[in-house]
């Protein structure tokens, strides 16, 4: 979770950190091969999405969080799963879609 909370301040994070949040299979899915590209990945998500002010975790598993993040735009849910093991990164990132519901 707290990767996904470093991301939403993108716009003020330096590219390379950003890489640094996923997993090499997951920037080499997205075709993400350089520090540029994982910053406008980033940025064009929550470009679409604005500021993530408050966020609750749906449900857990093992490496795997459903989270609803509440946003400018509207609420959306996403599942975000990550190594098991340190260094803990990001290696799913996949939107469900928005959410009447903030909670």
């Amino acid at each position: 979770m707290a990767r996904v909370l470093f991301l939403t301040g993108a716009p003020t994070n330096a590219p390379s950190t950003l890489a640094a949040q996923f997993t090499p299979a997951f920037l080499a899915s997205q075709g993400l091969t350089t520090d540029a590209a994982v910053a406008s990945w980033v940025a064009t998500w929550f470009q679409g999405h604005g500021t993530c002010s408050t966020f609750r975790v749906r449900g857990a598993s093992f490496g795997r969080l459903t989270l609803r993040l509440r946003c400018q735009t509207a609420t959306y849910d996403m599942m975000v799963g990550a190594e098991t093991t340190a260094l803990y990164r990001i290696g799913t990132f996949q939107p469900l879609g928005v959410s009447s519901d903030p909670y």
